[in-house]
């Protein structure tokens, strides 16, 4: 009798599949399906021009932001910010979503254009990064690449930024100081 038993769907249980057949059932998760999306971690946002009581018509971008709450979950925040006047052009108003959304976020929002520069890359380094950094640090690192660093190297592709250069700029900088 026992040998009439049905095993349960568990594709380990299961006995040898007849080489003929097309195979045993497949074991996967159903929870995985569905309706769950891949959640975007650097948001792009939208923009809408309203009509404010005191301020007018205005442009204003909105953008969610994932966070953690008490529990440990992911939630989805909604965030808003006014742009400016709406007689300002849409592109002008959606660059400047952009730019929020780098420095609230420390992420690019969207990275349409590829990496040619130095200055690029710094630009894009530290969009990411400055939200780590202290204030202090972010001012001083933002001060120091605009002074000394990107007008001397920030033209060149980043290839072809070698150590001979890197060692002859902090060489200046030491004498300038």
């Amino acid at each position: 009798m026992a040998d009439n038993k049905t095993p349960g769907f568990n594709s380990r249980l299961l006995p040898e599949a007849d080489p003929t057949s097309l195979g045993g059932p497949v074991d996967f998760d159903v929870n995985g399906l569905g309706r769950r999306l891949p959640r975007t971690e650097a948001p792009e946002g939208w923009i809408k021009r309203i009509e404010r009581r005191r301020q007018g018509r205005v442009w204003v971008g909105y953008f969610h932001v994932w966070t953690t709450n008490e529990d440990g979950r992911r939630v989805r925040r909604k965030k808003e910010k006014t742009l400016g006047p709406a007689s300002m052009p849409k592109h002008e108003a959606q660059s400047k979503l952009a730019g929020y959304i780098e420095e609230y976020t420390g992420r690019i929002a969207k990275q349409g254009t590829s990496i040619d520069t130095f200055a690029d890359l710094w630009k894009a380094f530290s969009a990411v990064r400055s939200g780590r950094w202290s204030k202090k640090t972010r001012e001083d690192l933002r001060y120091l690449f605009a002074k000394h660093v990107l007008p001397s190297l920030g033209t060149q592709p980043p290839r072809e930024v070698s150590l001979t250069s890197l060692q002859l700029l902090l060489n200046r900088m030491a004498e300038d100081e």
